[in-house]
């Protein structure tokens, strides 16, 4: 018997959702876990704008994570000016396996929500770029952008969906 990619997908999509309801729309806050093995931070952060903005210019900007340990979920929003900057993508690369899952809609002025889950069973470890952002700009003296620090959208989960300490880094 076949099993087709939709019936992973059909799971896949589930988790993600509710990711979304609890983490992602201001649903109940996480519990911040109290096991000494999730004291340690992760760390998510925005690289160096490049090219330098200009008018009328596509710019990139990398999420990069830092001190991952059985990372399987997260969602967090980036807060941009739109004035300055128009979304154009989220390019997830070689972070996104086939089977893993993400949402990013482009359609929010001033806010780009991002949301990944890991559906392999394993989780993520150690550093590297999460998804590149890219954008338009509209006017280079407002090109700031920002991981927001809120707890109910800012949440990570390990494999066995317990919530670890997901903190944000520098800024663009």
């Amino acid at each position: 018997m076949r099993i087709s990619l939709s019936w992973v997908r059909v799971p896949a999509v589930l988790i993600l959702i509710s990711i979304l309801i609890l983490g992602c729309s201001g649903g109940k806050s996480p519990v911040v876990p109290n096991n000494p093995k999730d004291a340690q931070s992760i760390v998510l952060s925005l690289g160096i704008l490049s090219p330098a903005p200009a008018q009328g210019a596509e710019v990139t900007v990398p999420v990069l994570i830092a001190d991952a340990h059985d990372l399987c979920a997260f969602s967090f929003r980036v807060q941009f000016d739109p004035e300055g900057l128009r979304p154009v993508a989220a390019d997830w690369g070689t972070f996104k396996g086939e089977t893993d899952v993400v949402f990013n809609p482009l359609d929010k002025p001033g806010l780009l929500p991002l949301a990944y889950a890991r559906l392999d069973g394993g989780g993520f470890k150690g550093d590297g770029t999460v998804c590149t952002l890219k954008f338009t700009v509209l006017d280079p003296s407002r090109t700031n952008l920002r991981i927001m620090k809120d707890p109910k959208y800012l949440v990570a989960y390990d494999p066995s969906h317990t919530p670890l300490n997901l903190t944000v880094g520098g800024e663009a």
